[in-house]
């Protein structure tokens, strides 16, 4: 065995033992229960807190400003983590306590904000450099009425055709169409999304089937699935 130090943004093991055999996967846990133990503390701050913050917080928390509204955004986080360690009972409990809504705009969420002013930090993702693999266009599924899923013509738009390491692209992302454009950090898409995950790994797929096509409808406008069976859909691990 040997000391190493292991960093990670925002996480530092300092003086960890780890053996040298040590699969990635054993550091990637100690990663995810650092972050959920954290997020369990900041659980119970928020939970104690005062009805305000006693300070502003940035436009892309506008709906989650106050600290109780703020703790709907901590426990989406914290089903998101739960869902990569496979603890799915877990994340459906966090869930439950987190702004997940399929009544609410499904671009409900918290958002990294950037601005044009003086001293702002600029999108830098607004850019026509970021080319769109062929796969994302071919794969997509038609919508009843024609057209391509609209989760894909939201996100890209033509562009003269480029070719590189021997794949050839003739679109663009458009999802961030100004260096103000904000960034989600979660939305009440991907809650319902990870919903339906963490009932696919406890094998109740019949419940997860009725998110997916809810987001398939009311995402993608494309119809309802039938097909949607414990042999067709799984966790990819």
């Amino acid at each position: 065995m040997q000391l190493v130090f292991v960093a990670v943004p925002g996480i530092v093991l300092v003086g960890k033992l780890v053996a040298e055999r040590a699969a990635a996967k054993g550091v990637k846990d100690v990663v995810f229960d650092r972050i959920a133990l954290l997020l369990d503390q900041g659980k119970t701050h928020l939970a104690a807190a005062s009805a305000q913050f006693p300070f502003p917080l940035g436009n892309g928390f506008t709906s989650f400003s106050t600290p109780a509204s703020f703790l709907l955004v901590n426990r989406a986080l914290a089903a998101r983590v739960e869902v990569y360690r496979g603890r799915f009972s877990s994340a459906l409990t966090a869930l439950s306590e987190s702004f997940i809504d399929v009544t609410a705009p499904l671009s409900l969420g918290a958002y990294h904000a950037f601005g044009l002013g003086s001293g702002d930090l600029q999108n830098d993702l607004n850019t026509s450099d970021i080319l769109v693999h062929p796969s994302i266009i071919a794969d997509a599924e038609t919508k009843p009425g024609g057209g391509t899923d609209d989760r894909v013509t939201a996100k890209v738009t033509p562009v003269a055709s480029v070719t590189l390491y021997g794949l050839t692209s003739d679109h663009t992302f458009k999802i961030y169409p100004s260096k103000d454009s904000p960034v989600p950090i979660i939305r009440n898409e991907e809650l319902i999304l990870l919903r339906a995950e963490a009932n696919i790994g406890l094998n109740d797929v019949s419940t997860a089937a009725t998110d997916i096509n809810f987001i398939r409808v009311n995402s993608g406008g494309l119809a309802a699935s039938s097909g949607l069976n414990a042999s067709t859909i799984a966790i990819t691990k």
